[in-house]
């Protein structure tokens, strides 16, 4: 429990989100999909792990490019279920430009329009820039 009272009253908390217990203690793909609230969903996915994540769909990359402000980092773009919400998504993972408290490279996935199949588009999408422009960026944090 991210909190917790004498009397077992308390709650669960990922990365500042308010969830319920089976998202910390009993994560699963499966569940994660179902789950309606979408903020609840993205963290259960996040506590999995998106490598995690995408071995259990089994979904293959759609495409995969260096990512040119995060050398020798690449990003990759996946096809989503159609149940993850209420219209097509892809997904595009990408590592952290600089590592977490612990030194980590955090991996991370974040949803792009399904008509985006390129991963450099799908991020300079993110950005709100042109793919060139995003092609030429120095470094990404």
């Amino acid at each position: 429990m991210a909190i917790s009272w004498p009397d077992g009253w308390g709650f669960h908390s990922w990365r500042g989100v308010r969830v319920p217990d089976w998202v910390i203690t009993e994560p699963t793909v499966d569940r994660a999909v179902k789950e309606p609230n979408s903020e609840i969903r993205r963290a259960a996915l996040e506590h999995i792990g998106w490598p995690k994540v995408i071995e259990q769909l089994g979904t293959k990359p759609i495409a995969t490019c260096a990512d040119p402000a995060n050398e020798p980092h690449k990003l990759a773009l996946y096809e989503l279920p159609a149940e993850f919400y209420d219209e097509r998504v892809n997904l595009l993972t990408m590592v952290n430009g600089s590592p977490d408290r612990s030194g980590d490279l955090r991996i991370y996935g974040e949803t792009v329009p399904a008509n985006i199949t390129d991963p450099l588009e799908a991020a300079a999408w993110q950005y709100q820039v042109s793919p060139d422009v995003y092609s030429r960026l120095e470094r990404r944090t």
